[in-house]
């Protein structure tokens, strides 16, 4: 049985794959550019008018041991930029042929599943996207819970995961450091328990004029304003 037959009687599962990213391209573009730029260049200290900031220590990786110790590692692994250990974290359909351009949308339901992302793949499209040294962006006070348990008989089938035990679906939330602002954000994932290890599913999904990992990161909230101090 070929891919196209497994994925055939699917659809209707597969949809939940569909990317519903609210993260406006430009506008996450411009906050991690920009903000960076920001703190390399200048030598004032950046200072919250409403919120105390000030980056913490570097975090420990809490490791995979749970769900919600696996989606914090991965997060803090794309934010150091150590990609090796993102990959070893998560498991990413292929929807396309070949790797979709910043142009394309990548959605479920003009595609059929075509394996999993290989890890060269990967390391390649998140250096090209966000740059060997990690995003850069203040991943600070990343948290993560459990939201439920899943079905592991449903659309998961769909991908014939060999060893797949259970699926729980967990909520991250974090804050961003922007330019002049600092934001919010979260996102519901699916984490896998795969025979004793856990895996991230990620959508391998995206909106047009978009890069993949901005999926990952939605529900964008101001939550304070940022000026120069002296």
């Amino acid at each position: 049985m070929n891919a196209r037959d497994r994925t055939d009687g699917s659809d209707a599962h597969l949809g939940r794959f569909k990317n519903r990213s609210t993260v406006i391209a430009a506008v996450f573009t411009a906050l991690i550019l920009v903000g960076v730029a920001l703190r390399a260049l200048s030598g004032n200290e950046i200072v919250l008018t409403t919120l105390i900031y000030s980056p913490s220590e570097k975090v420990r990786y809490p490791g995979s041991r749970t769900p919600e110790d696996t989606v914090k590692s991965f997060y803090l692994s794309i934010d150091n930029g150590d990609y090796e250990r993102a990959y070893s974290l998560i498991l990413e359909p292929r929807w396309t042929e070949e790797p979709a351009s910043y142009r394309e949308a990548v959605v479920v339901e003009e595609n059929i599943f075509r394996g999993w992302t290989e890890e060269e793949e990967f390391l390649r499209r998140l250096k090209y996207e966000i740059g060997i040294k990690g995003s850069g962006i203040t991943l600070n006070s990343i948290n993560a819970h459990m939201v439920e348990e899943l079905e592991a008989d449903t659309y998961f089938n769909a991908f014939d995961i060999a060893g797949l035990r259970s699926t729980f679906g967990v909520e991250v939330h974090g804050n961003i450091l922007g330019a002049c602002s600092i934001f919010s954000w979260r996102k519901e994932l699916t984490v896998l328990q795969i025979g004793r290890r856990y895996r991230v599913l990620l959508d391998g999904t995206k909106e047009a004029d978009s890069f993949y990992y901005q999926s990952w990161f939605t529900g964008f909230e101001k939550i304070g304003d940022i000026r120069g101090g002296s």
